[in-house]
Order: structure tokens, then C-alpha cells, then sequence
């Protein structure tokens, strides 16, 4: 195990000069006093948490040059034992150098030579704009990948960001044309004309982490950075503050998804100062849908993350949104840092996993570090005591390191979970030195839950211990 926990236990102690009642009393007050200074001296909740999962890391790749990081992402291919494995190198935030695929059709036991990717800045009537395709899902339904796929203008000091999808029926290796994901009247991308304010300013979407397929057939894509009706200062600002859901259904007719867009919900900069971001989504035990998202502090509110649910497969998101806090009704900080939901099929348990801080974040740090916890899905909480710890700031790493931009991936046949993480800025804040980073892969396998009986047996057998060592006690010494 990686990472371990350790809690030191008296040994030696002899209190045959006690008479019975003290005796016992005093054992049991040095236990209580020990339990209770292990909590008070314990300042997170995985720190005194029994773990519910265990976690192997490995180096898996390491960045090719000074300056130049490695990023790696494997997603399912398709029903199977299909993979596909994305890596990039990059040198400057929200760009790609280079980028390059493989795949395997043996759960990654082989694979394929890598092929170069196209470059993600295009150039069109002399505007550079930045092409990015992330993430891989596979839908059971129409039995093809979808990739989200976005296409991003940096002009004016404004990011206008327009989402769009694209499918594969041959487990990643062909795409179709990507086409543009719209909630609101206004023209396509014309790349005679890529500042056309018709289109930069309509439709503003930026894809989150994966989509979700629920059990009713559709698939939920989280969209953020989206149009807010309701503020006043959307068309001036460097990002927008919406979000939105968009529900796809399958239609066999036209090998395509027929799309309907819900209405944006915002929130008040006095909440997030940017906005809602980075949406995830996962459908509940209930069939309700759940979105959450990074926020980022203000003067007036801390670092936290920020959810809705929607009762109508996802389409109207509640609103105000809500503090994703813990079970207890209390409260945890979280840097503006991306974070994921995850069904194992392992458990069948929906997980949270993402950045918690012991202390009040500030803006997008600290990222680390990086925990898993179980969802109560009745209350839409991560339940405090199964807050677990996965990857933390190592020895001799800057205080700049982020536990963040993870990919996660469930082994179709260990059904372990995979996540694949950069340790960007171990070297330092600055560039270049802060892009001196190397994969990692850590192998997170969940801990089996003891059934009834072995807890009924382990009370038996405690209580029968703690019986007969009392009994050694207090038999008189020769």
C-alpha cells in the first residue's frame, strides 16, 4: 500500500497493584484518552479515517524535455477490453504541443504504435484558435464513442468558448466532423470569418469532464461558462458565469443524437468569482441527476464546490445551487480545481473525488491534496468518514504541485480504478520549470466492506479477549 496510516499502541503496561474497580477504570481512561488525542491532534478526516480504499502509485511516464510536461489519458475503446491512450506534452496552460494515440484491444496487455494528433492552435484568416478534444466515453446505447470537443477564441481579453461533439463506431480511431452544441439562436463557426461577434457571443459553452448515461437511455453532457441571462455584465466578461445541461437521445434513423438544451442557471460572483466550471455529472440511485462543479473564492465566500440536481433527466438544473458539503452538514474547503464522480461497479457506490485543504484555498491553490469519498445520494454529500486520502504533496515537491487534471479509467476486469496524474508545478510555479512533469498512475482498489457476521465474530472474539486479559490482570501475583 502506498499510503498507510499508522497508530502507535501501549504495550508493557501492568496495573496488578490497582484494586479491581481502578483498574479497569484506568484502562479504560488511558484508551479514551489516547482516542481522543489522536482526534484532537488530527486535523483532516482521513487522518483518522478508517480507509476505503488502497492505493498503488507508479511512475508511468516521464516528460521528454526541460520545460515540456507529459499527460496521459486512457478511456474504454468500447464494450470490451478496448483502450485508447491519449498523451500530450505541453508548455504553456490550456494549450497542446504535441499530442499523440494508441490502442489496445487486450485491456492495455498490447498496443498499437502511437499516431500524431493534429496540433491544437489553428490558424484561420490570421486568428489562432485552440481545437481541443479531451475525454473518451462509450455509450451502450448507440454503441459508439463520443468525444467532447471544443473550439476556444482568446480576443479582446475574453475566452469565447463553443462546445461541440464528435462520434466513432471504430473504437477512436476514425472521428465524424464535430458538430457545434447550441441553446440559443446564432450562426456556426466560419473560418473565413472566426470573429463574427454573432458567434462569438452566442452559445458560449465549455464541456466539463465526461457525459452521463442514465438509466433511462440518454446521455447528460455538463456544459459551463455558458451565457447567463440574468447578469447584466455576460457580454463583458473574460468568461461567462452560466451552466446548462444538454440531454441526448439516440435516433437509429439518422445514426445521430437528437439534442435538447435546458435553461442556463447562474450563480452570483459574490459566490464564485468565476462562475460555475468544469461541470461533472452523474445520475443518483433515484434517477435524479447531479451536477457539480469548482468554484473559485471571493471576498466574501471561500473556496468550495457548488451542485444542482434535476428531476427531469437532466434538463432543469435547481437553482440557486448548493455548497457540496459533508454528511454532518459541515463544511469543507476545495481549491477551483476540476473534480470527478464515479459508479464502481466494484461497490456500486457513487464516488466524489477531488481536492480538500485543511485551510482556506486561494484562487486555484493549493491542489493537493487529492481524496476520494463515498456520495450519500439521499442527502447529495460526501459522507465524513469515508474521506480517503489518494495522492498528497511529496517530499522535496514545491508547495506550487497540483493533485489535479486527473483522468480516471475503470479496469474492466479488476474493476480497480485507474487515474493518470501530471505533477505539474513539482519544480516550481514559474516557467518553464513548472511544466518539469511526469505521469503518474495510481491503482486504486477498493476495500471490501466486512459482511454482519464477520463483524458479529470480531465483537465475540473481542469481547471474549478483553474478558480473559482482565482476568490475567487481576490474578494475583507470586
Amino acid at each position: 500500500m502506498f499510503f498507510q496510516q499508522h497508530q502507535r499502541r501501549p504495550e508493557g503496561l501492568s496495573f496488578s497493584f490497582f484494586p479491581t474497580g481502578m483498574l479497569r477504570w484506568a484502562s479504560c481512561g488511558v484508551m479514551l484518552w489516547l482516542a481522543l488525542a489522536h482526534v484532537a491532534f488530527a486535523t483532516m478526516p482521513w487522518e483518522i479515517n478508517t480507509p476505503i480504499v488502497t492505493v498503488q502509485r507508479e511512475l508511468y511516464m516521464e516528460h521528454p524535455a526541460y520545460g515540456v510536461d507529459v499527460e496521459v489519458e486512457q478511456a474504454r475503446g468500447g464494450p470490451g477490453l478496448e483502450r485508447i491512450e491519449y498523451i500530450s506534452h505541453t508548455s504553456a496552460s490550456d494549450t497542446t504541443d504535441d499530442a499523440a494515440v494508441r490502442f489496445s484491444n487486450d485491456n492495455g496487455r498490447t498496443w498499437s504504435e502511437f499516431q500524431t494528433l493534429p496540433g491544437s492552435q489553428v490558424t484561420y484568416s490570421g486568428v489562432t484558435v485552440s481545437e481541443i478534444a479531451r475525454r473518451v466515453n462509450y455509450d451502450p446505447v448507440s454503441g459508439l464513442l463520443i468525444q467532447p470537443w471544443s473550439r476556444i477564441i482568446r480576443y479582446n481579453n475574453q475566452n469565447f468558448i463553443h462546445m461541440y461533439y464528435r462520434l466513432s463506431s471504430d473504437h477512436g480511431r476514425t472521428w465524424t466532423t464535430p458538430k457545434m452544441l447550441t441553446y440559443e439562436a446564432g450562426p456556426d463557426f466560419n473560418s473565413s470569418d472566426p470573429l463574427n461577434p454573432d458567434y462569438l457571443n452566442n452559445n458560449n459553452a465549455s464541456h466539463g469532464q465526461l457525459f452521463a448515461t442514465t438509466s433511462t437511455g440518454h446521455v447528460v453532457f455538463g456544459a459551463s461558462s455558458a451565457n447567463d441571462p440574468n447578469d447584466p455584465l455576460n457580454d463583458q466578461r473574460k468568461e461567462r458565469l452560466g451552466a446548462l445541461n444538454f440531454v441526448g437521445t439516440w435516433n437509429p434513423a439518422t445514426q445521430d443524437y437528437d439534442w435538447q438544451a435546458g435553461p442556463p442557471i447562474g450563480v452570483s460572483i459574490d459566490i464564485s468569482s468565476r462562475g460555475l466550471l468544469e461541470t461533472d455529472v452523474a445520475e443518483l440511485k433515484d434517477g435524479r441527476i447531479l451536477d457539480v462543479w469548482r468554484g473559485s473564492n471571493t471576498a466574501t465566500t471561500a473556496g468550495h464546490k457548488w451542485y444542482s440536481v434535476s428531476t427531469d433527466g437532466g434538463l432543469t438544473l435547481s437553482s440557486p445551487v448548493q455548497e457540496l458539503k459533508y454528511d454532518d452538514g459541515s463544511s469543507f474547503y476545495s481549491p477551483s480545481s476540476m473534480d470527478r464522480l464515479f459508479r464502481s461497479q466494484a461497490t456500486g457506490k457513487l464516488y466524489w473525488l477531488g481536492n480538500i485543504t485543511p485551510s482556506a484555498p486561494n484562487g486555484n491553490s493549493p491542489r493537493y491534496p487529492l481524496v476520494i469519498a463515498e456520495v450519500d445520494e439521499d442527502l447529495v454529500a460526501l459522507k465524513k468518514d469515508t474521506v480517503t486520502l489518494i495522492a498528497d504533496r511529496q517530499p522535496g515537491e514545491a508547495s506550487s504541485v497540483q493533485c489535479s487534471n486527473f483522468k480516471i479509467l475503470e479496469n474492466p476486469e479488476t474493476l480497480e480504478l485507474e487515474l493518470y496524474m501530471t505533477n505539474i508545478g513539482a519544480e516550481g510555479s514559474s516557467a518553464p520549470a513548472v511544466w518539469n512533469a511526469n505521469s503518474y498512475k495510481y491503482t486504486i482498489s477498493f476495500v471490501p466492506e466486512p459482511s454482519t457476521w464477520i463483524l458479529l465474530t470480531l465483537g465475540v472474539l473481542g469481547a471474549a479477549a478483553w474478558r480473559c486479559a482482565g482476568r490475567r490482570l487481576l490474578k494475583p501475583r507470586r
